[in-house]
């Protein structure tokens, strides 16, 4: 009986490595490494190792206090949390509450993804079972700013105090985290504790009805847990995957929108500059220089014209005086800009503003 249970077993154990290599799940309750009946009691032995708490220390997103972590600071920052002394983990940030140790931390698109091993000691088994329970989900990071941007809108109130550098001191699980993202995605251990109880129970049976039951009521338990074992292990997969997917598009729309919002920005304040300096050139001009123009750009009698050429002339002389007067450079910069008032002026005039235009920008 015993060599058939122990076959069945191995045969259990291999279709489900087999059914986790296709779909790409990790063995949330591994029993792949079975060598021989006492497989029951390696895991009764082992059941209490199954305390892994997986989730996102920090995020980029802004907390309740305008504070918020690049990722460049997490890249640097994150294997601060793997040195001896800062991969204690804590409950609530007390140092006098000691829970756990961060096993891993790596960089995710949502943020610090960190995996902790939670003490089998006996002061931490109520913290473990509210864990389990969901009653406590959420991770908080304690640490030293090196270096902060400080975000302010248009009217120069702060929006975000942005963490581009830090130094990481310790993460701990906590009831109400400062940054609402920080939450805990994956607890291992509940599969594991269903089969063990369901197991004392079986055995708590046998030993009350010996003639009832024989070795198979073990074997059993072990196939009635295993479809609750695989079925945890895929929706925390599917769940994963999903978010990770969801969070990408959202980045990358919102990437895009901002984008095309800075893209309308930059023609509207192109537009706005154009108008602005046609504005600031029109009322450079001065009434000298208008009427100057007006002079040679209009046909007048023999008589009016010699006057009026008489005191264009002057006021035109005036306006070509030197790069360096006021009047001066304001009808260049128009005449330069207006070909029907560059056209008026004649050849000397054309010349002389041409020089004087090419002076001004420090090119003669």
């Amino acid at each position: 009986m015993k060599k058939k249970l122990k076959k069945s077993i191995l045969s259990i154990a291999e279709d489900i490595k087999e059914f986790n290599e296709q779909v790409g799940v990790d063995n949330h309750f591994d029993i792949a490494g079975v060598k021989s009946f006492n497989v029951v009691k390696k895991a009764e032995g082992e059941k209490n190792d199954a305390r892994i708490v997986k989730g996102y220390a920090t995020t980029p997103d802004v907390d309740w206090v305008e504070d918020s972590v690049s990722l460049e600071a997490m890249v640097s920052a994150k294997d601060h949390l793997m040195r001896k002394g800062t991969n204690t983990v804590f409950y609530n940030h007390d140092t006098e509450q000691p829970i756990g140790k961060v096993l891993a931390t790596s960089i995710e698109n949502k943020g610090l993804m960190t995996e902790i091993e939670i003490s089998k000691a006996a002061d931490v088994e109520s913290i473990w079972t509210k864990i389990k329970e969901g009653i406590l989900s959420s991770f908080s990071i304690r640490f030293i700013p090196k270096k902060i941007e400080v975000v302010r809108d248009d009217e120069g109130f702060v929006q975000e105090y942005k963490i581009l550098e830090m130094e990481m001191l310790e993460v701990s699980i906590v009831g109400l985290p400062m940054n609402k993202e920080a939450n805990v995605t994956e607890v291992i251990g509940k599969s594991a504790e269903s089969f063990f109880k369901k197991k004392d129970s079986i055995q708590s049976e046998e030993r009350n009805n010996p003639n009832g039951g024989d070795d198979m009521n073990v074997l059993d338990a072990v196939k009635e847990c295993i479809p609750g074992i695989l079925k945890e292990s895929l929706e925390a997969e599917r769940k994963s995957t999903a978010t990770l997917v969801a969070e990408t598009v959202k980045s990358v729309i919102a990437a895009v929108d901002a984008e095309k919002a800075k893209s309308a920005q930059a023609v509207l304040d192109a537009e706005e500059k154009k108008t602005a300096d046609a504005t600031v050139i029109e009322g450079m001009i001065t009434e000298a220089v208008k009427k100057a123009l007006k002079g040679k750009t209009s046909r007048k009698g023999a008589d009016e014209e010699d006057e009026e050429d008489d005191d264009d002339g002057g006021s035109i002389k005036k306006a070509l005086k030197s790069a360096t007067d006021e009047d001066t450079i304001k009808f260049v910069a128009h005449v330069m800009d207006d070909s029907a008032a560059y056209a008026a002026l004649d050849a000397s005039e054309q010349e002389k503003a041409k020089n004087l235009y090419f002076e001004m920008a420090g090119t003669v």
